[in-house]
């Protein structure tokens, strides 16, 4: 009976293509935060083009309708509840409180906050991540995520984009895939 179930789990992975055998797109070590800050500024067409490029990204959307959300509001769950709706994440997501410990999205028990609530996709093959953290030190807490976050946390999928950012004591992060 094992080795039937064993060979059944087989199967499914091979026909999911999540076989071991499957090569990895190559990724850096280090997450790269997209996220534009205001004083990007270069009158290259280039540097122009990149930044418009980064601005139409999911995450950095995402990230610039939590800082419209923060000005109305410092309710961290009522901002995750406003920002899951389908129309601004594009997912049917599900919102939860989290404490310290293990999170999606990390390689490590992430530590050093107040409170965090978080949201994603009710499907869960969706690389898409996002928690809104409040804590007394967000540079530090900034710089835990960013070391440990994992764009291939997810099985079979990654995640495109990584932003973290920090506004006044809280710390916006999402990892998202870019359609």
């Amino acid at each position: 009976m094992k080795r039937f179930l064993i060979s059944l789990v087989c199967v499914a992975m091979l026909m999911s293509g999540c076989s071991s055998k499957e090569t990895p797109k190559e990724t850096s070590p280090e997450v790269e935060n997209t996220t534009i800050s205001q004083s990007d500024s270069s009158s290259s067409e280039e540097s122009v083009a990149a930044t418009t490029e980064k601005a139409n990204r999911e995450g950095t959307k995402l990230y610039n309708a939590f800082i419209n959300e923060l000005n109305s509001s410092s309710d961290i769950s009522q901002i995750a509840n406003n920002l899951s709706k389908e129309s601004v994440s594009g997912y049917d997501c599900v919102v939860n409180d989290f404490g310290e410990g293990f999170l999606n999205g990390f390689d490590a028990d992430i530590t050093g906050f107040n409170k965090c609530v978080g949201f994603g996709p009710l499907i869960g093959s969706i690389p898409f991540v996002t928690y809104i953290f409040e804590t007394d030190d967000p540079a530090a807490l900034k710089e835990t995520l960013l070391k440990h976050a994992d764009p291939r946390w997810n099985i079979c999928t990654e995640a495109d984009e990584t932003v973290c950012e920090i506004s006044g004591n809280y710390v916006f992060f999402v990892m998202c895939i870019n359609e």
